[in-house]
């Protein structure tokens, strides 16, 4: 399946992009790299949910949403501008009912949904489609945070990747990085099944992330490198994952809501 590259799209065509792939999309959750990687970090640094309230921003198919209710978390809102993503986590949820709740937005324009204890926002601030949205983003997201509550995301490495365009081949995609510019636009081609998935996301510097968070309330901005969960067993050598995790597509971001701690 090919999908029309958004290119400088305005943020909403970001959903309608997702709504031609979704379920395409959906099969590389099944991917090695997602799994004992992407997943076994952000669970990490999420650590203990128990009876929190969290929102998950850009919810894609609820996955996350799902387990965080499955580890404790007390309430869980998730939302997503696609559509066609939502209807897979509602799906899901009919399936096998967890108590997450679903929700359409769009980042850039979110209303208050409340006052969470932790955001997580799994690749979501990287398709702003422009530095004054990932504002609007940062400060959305800070506005459903109590003061404390903390942000876990994963957004594109704002490192130079060498030989990405092939690096990640091994892995089932391609990952094509336009410029070294704020908002540039990164190509990615994912194998899902026998299908063939592009999409873009948008490039941005450590700097403008943490000024973007830091403008909209938050401090202790924090940058994490991506883990192999030691217990992945033996579906792959070691050393096939090692070249992910050292020059990883992606890492993990994190910051604190300012303000005042509740008593």
């Amino acid at each position: 399946m090919t999908t029309p590259r958004p290119g400088a799209a305005p943020a909403p065509q970001a959903g309608a992009a997702y709504d031609a792939i979704a379920r395409s999309y959906q099969r590389t959750r099944h991917s090695p790299v997602r799994r004992h990687i992407e997943a076994f970090t952000l669970w990490q640094l999420l650590g203990d949910v128990t009876g929190e309230a969290v929102l998950d921003a850009g919810c894609g198919d609820g996955w996350y949403a799902r387990g965080l209710r499955a580890r404790g978390a007390r309430r869980v809102v998730a939302f997503d501008l696609s559509g066609a993503m939502l209807d897979l986590a509602r799906e899901a949820e009919a399936r096998d009912p967890s108590g997450a709740e679903y929700r359409q937005h769009d980042a850039a324009a979110l209303p208050v949904l409340g006052a969470f204890d932790t955001v997580l926002a799994a690749y979501l601030l990287h398709y702003a489609p422009s530095v004054t949205d990932l504002a609007a983003m940062a400060a959305g997201l800070a506005a459903n945070l109590r003061p404390g509550g903390r942000l876990v995301a994963l957004v594109e490495n704002p490192d130079p990747v060498p030989d990405a365009l092939s690096r990640y081949a091994p892995y089932g995609f391609s990952r094509e990085v336009t410029a070294l510019t704020d908002g540039a636009p990164i190509h990615y081609a994912l194998v899902a099944g026998r299908e063939l998935v592009r999409f873009d996301t948008r490039y941005y510097g450590r700097g403008t992330y943490a000024a973007a968070l830091q403008a909209a309330g938050f401090t202790n901005v924090g940058w994490h490198g991506l883990s192999l969960d030691p217990g992945c067993g033996d579906e792959a050598d070691p050393d096939w994952f090692a070249g992910y995790v050292e020059q990883p597509p992606v890492v993990a971001l994190t910051a604190v809501r300012a303000g005042r701690v509740p008593a």
